[in-house]
Parts: structure tokens; sequence; C-alpha cells
């Protein structure tokens, strides 16, 4: 079986090229469990009868009455930050909502989305092994012609893996766009803002008025919210929960 299947005939021709299929295999069962994962986690929805701690903005005198108390679609009374947002395919409210995966059939918000962008991370890894493998096995015939006797010219062996090359390529333009997303989203990491935000930049009311980054508390605050080492409820402070208009 593996003669007659060139692709499969290079894996076995160099323990580099048996190693880079390992860890393709490797990759591509990891990327799957973390695609089950993200498919199955919680992205940070509100349960309905829970009630956030409001002490702070007591303390900080701010006027209750504009602090969100429920959520017209839920039909419940539970009190949620600022930065949730109802979604109208999960039926639920997500704390720090960013976007609806319909890849994943769920949201990407404040519990899962580290999880999110490490499955990025390990898909890009993916289709660089891939790329890797693809660009190994298609230059296999200039290295050792005399190892493909059955055929008579690269073109004829080209042609055997032309759906190699097509896949190749994909995956050339794929990682480009995987890439830019890793990017997108580290930055959002970074300054501490969500998709949801960014699309609708001016919608939080604000203390330091004109700020692109309303809710940042320095690079490495944010980094530590973002990965989840601050506390539960540190991170809604006073300007997370007075909305610049009437909670709707």
């Amino acid at each position: 079986m593996v003669a007659k299947i060139p692709f499969l005939r290079v894996i076995f021709l160099s323990p580099h090229n048996l190693c880079l299929g390992i860890v393709f295999a490797l990759c591509l069962c990891a990327t799957c469990v973390m695609y089950y994962r993200l498919c199955n986690s919680d992205a940070g929805r509100l349960d309905p009868c829970q009630e956030f701690h409001l002490e702070g903005c007591y303390e900080a005198g701010l006027d209750c009455a504009l602090l969100p108390r429920s959520c017209k679609w839920c039909n419940t009374t539970h009190a949620r930050p600022l930065r949730s947002k109802h979604c109208r395919h999960c039926k639920t409210c997500v704390a720090t909502f960013d976007h609806h995966c319909f890849w994943f059939n769920n949201c990407v918000g404040e519990h899962n989305h580290m999880l999110f962008i490490g499955f990025l991370v390990m898909q890009l890894v993916l289709i660089c092994v891939f790329f890797s493998l693809g660009t190994t096995i298609m230059s296999a015939y200039g290295r050792d012609p005399e190892a493909f006797p059955e055929f008579e010219s690269k073109n004829d062996y080209i042609g055997a893996n032309f759906i190699l090359v097509f896949l190749v390529g994909i995956a050339f333009f794929g990682g480009l766009m995987t890439l830019s997303l890793i990017l997108y989203h580290v930055y959002l990491a970074v300054v501490n803002k969500t998709t949801y935000e960014q699309l609708r930049p001016g919608a939080f009311w604000i203390h330091n008025s004109g700020s692109k980054t309303p809710f940042s508390r320095g690079i490495i605050s944010n980094i530590r919210v973002f990965i989840g080492m601050a506390a539960k409820y540190d991170r809604y402070g006073p300007m997370d929960w007075v909305p610049k208009v009437k909670y709707t």
C-alpha cells in the first residue's frame, strides 16, 4: 500500500520525514481535542439567579439607578456587568462577550477567550507542520528521482499529488489568515477590549472621555485579567458598571 501512494512513501524515506508525519498527527489530535473543548466550554454565561457584588458601586457614590439590573431577553432580574451581552444564538447573557462563533456553535467570552486563542495557535502550528510536510513531499522527486521509477518526469509526480499541491496552497493562505487573527486577539487582550467593543466604539461611558480603550488597566493588569489571574469579581470595577445611556 505504501509503495503505491507517493506521498506515503516519501514519509518513510527518512527519519526527518517520519518525524514530521508523527508531529502532524499529534497536532491534528490536539487540535481536535481543543475544538471539542471549545464547543463544550462555558464562555461566561451569567446564571439567572446570580447576583454580582455591587458594594464597590455604592461606595463609589454612583447612581445605581443607572446600573443594569435585568435582561429583557432572559426574563430575569439578575444584574449583569456592562461588558456582557445577550447572545440570541446561545439564549443567555455572556460576560465580557467577544463574539459568537458558528464554527464552534458557542460564544467566545470571559471564560474561554484564552482557550480560543490557544486553539488558533495550535491550528497555526498544525498548518505550518502540514505546509512543511507538503513541500517536502512535493520536492522529493527532485531530490531523488530514482526513488520513484514509476514516474517519468517531475510533472508526472506532481500530477499524482495534485490534491496535495492544492491543499498546500490553501494551507499557505489559511496560515496567514490564522496568524492575523491571533495577532488581533492578542492585541485585544493587551488593551482589554473585545471584538464586540471594537465594532461598537463609543458605546460605553468612560471616566477618561475620548479614550479608545475604556476598560484598560495597563498592559500587565490587562494580561492578568485575560488569563484569569485576577480575582473573580475584581474585574468589575465601577467603570465597568456605569453605562453611557440607559442600558437595554
